[in-house]
């Protein structure tokens, strides 16, 4: 297992842009529910936004320190591609952000009060999924997730995600990395396609352990599976389980 101490604050970053976010669907259900507010708990609440936007930014931004020539090559790769991953991930929340205010906005210009409600509580539960899938430290992994989540939004099914993490880093890259996304996104899509139970909601619990991933969806889904695939999933009757071997861990403890 190989080892680096850096400064990355990828997770914490993005963890904080959710935080904001999650105020602010808050903040704007409480309005639509006529819950008066005083001014200075108004701008505490601006105030809070606005500076969890800020370590955002800061998080996002801080710097890598590594030692060796091979270890900053290899630092160097990873945060390339973290990099790239997290500019169009900025891309496509901007492009949400407007889409969801378009939507709320056009509910409350026909006061369709009760539409605007239940989309910001929908958006409320997507943006804490989305909040829990960064508790794991494969970063490639969470951003597949965030992705996943908001494109079962657009089926009409939301996503509920526990996640439980029991490794002792911020953030770990693996070597297998490709072949546990494809997976991953694999069974996804074919719940997202075959979804013949009508669930409007479905629960997916992951364990992260030291040296393997461990993804639990709750239902029951009746579909084949991929030979391909087989070798790692478990399929019971009321659940799916899949199960991944983490090879080649790069492990970087960051502060």
């Amino acid at each position: 297992m190989f080892k680096l101490n850096n400064k990355i604050g990828g997770n914490k970053g993005l963890t904080f842009s959710i935080l904001s976010l999650l105020i602010l669907l808050i903040y704007i259900n409480l309005i639509l529910t006529n819950y008066v507010f005083n001014k200075f708990i108004q701008i505490l609440i601006l105030i809070s936004i606005f500076t969890f936007e800020m370590l955002s930014i800061y998080e996002l931004n801080k710097f890598n320190v590594c030692i060796g020539k091979e270890s900053c090559k290899n630092v160097l790769r990873i945060r390339g591609e973290f990099t790239r991953k997290l500019k169009n991930l900025s891309r496509e929340q901007r492009h949400d952000w407007m889409n969801v205010l378009q939507v709320i906005y056009g509910y409350l210009q026909l006061s369709k009060y009760d539409m605007a409600i239940k989309k910001i509580n929908d958006l409320s539960q997507i943006t804490l999924s989305i909040s829990r899938v960064y508790k794991l430290t494969i970063t490639p992994i969470c951003l597949l997730l965030e992705r996943k989540i908001k494109e079962a939004y657009n089926n009409g099914i939301i996503f509920i995600f526990n996640v439980n993490n029991f490794s002792q880093v911020s953030y770990r890259h693996v070597d297998n990395l490709i072949s546990i996304t494809k997976s991953l996104e694999y069974i996804i899509d074919k719940i997202l396609e075959y979804n013949e139970y009508n669930y409007r909601e479905i629960n997916i619990e992951i364990f992260e352990y030291i040296d393997k991933l461990e993804v639990i969806i709750k239902g029951k889904f009746d579909f084949k599976i991929g030979n391909e695939f087989l070798q790692n999933i478990d399929i019971r009757d009321d659940c799916i389980i899949y199960r991944f071997d983490l090879v080649g861990i790069t492990e970087l403890n960051f502060t």
